[in-house]
């Protein structure tokens, strides 16, 4: 087993957790009835990206670790699980309204994102050696700015936007940079 792949697994159990907590709330969030669209389409959101970070650990396959490096890295997924945690609570049955708790836990959620993209732009830079001009910073710089602009606002029109905006533009830009795993290693 090599170094990358022992620490991987710590990488991995960390966002499982993620993905449980989501699963384990998300026939709340889509019962009928109560279901706010904007929160719902970041749990998918949030699950989906899940399965994104994860994909992207393999650009730190051939990284020279050390204690900082990995607590660097190991903070990516447990931002990742705090997103998820904030999105769903443990126990969803307190529930009343899904955009109540959204408005509530919106801070939480979109400055936990802020943490997350500014970690990542960290991260790409320092440990991977990233340059500036990769495609990857085009989708690091829109999460950030819409996630300062959700976290700086609580009016649902604006996130009704935001919601939009990380579905159907980041998303995409996502999917066409990050199509093979490891896309994230500077050349």
């Amino acid at each position: 087993m090599t170094l990358f792949e022992y620490l991987a697994v710590s990488f991995s159990v960390v966002l499982s957790l993620a993905v449980v907590r989501i699963l384990g709330g998300i026939s709340d969030v889509f019962a009928r009835g109560r279901i706010y669209w904007v929160h719902a389409l970041w749990v998918v959101h949030q699950l989906l990206f899940v399965t994104f970070d994860w994909w992207n650990i393999w650009s730190y396959r051939d990284v020279a670790w050390n204690y900082a490096s990995f607590l660097a890295v190991i903070a990516n997924p447990s931002l990742v699980y705090y997103q998820a945690a904030a999105l769903v609570p443990a126990s969803t049955a307190g529930v009343q309204s899904w955009r109540e708790h959204f408005y509530r836990s919106r801070r939480q959620f979109f400055g936990s994102w802020v943490a997350w993209a500014l970690l990542v732009m960290f991260n790409s830079s320092v440990i991977l050696s990233l340059p500036l001009q990769h495609p990857a910073r085009i989708s690091q710089v829109a999460a950030l700015a819409i996630t300062l602009v959700g976290v700086s606002t609580a009016r649902p029109s604006v996130h009704a936007v935001l919601a939009l905006l990380m579905a159907l533009v980041v998303w995409p830009a996502r999917v066409a940079i990050m199509l093979s795993p490891g896309a994230l290693i500077g050349h």
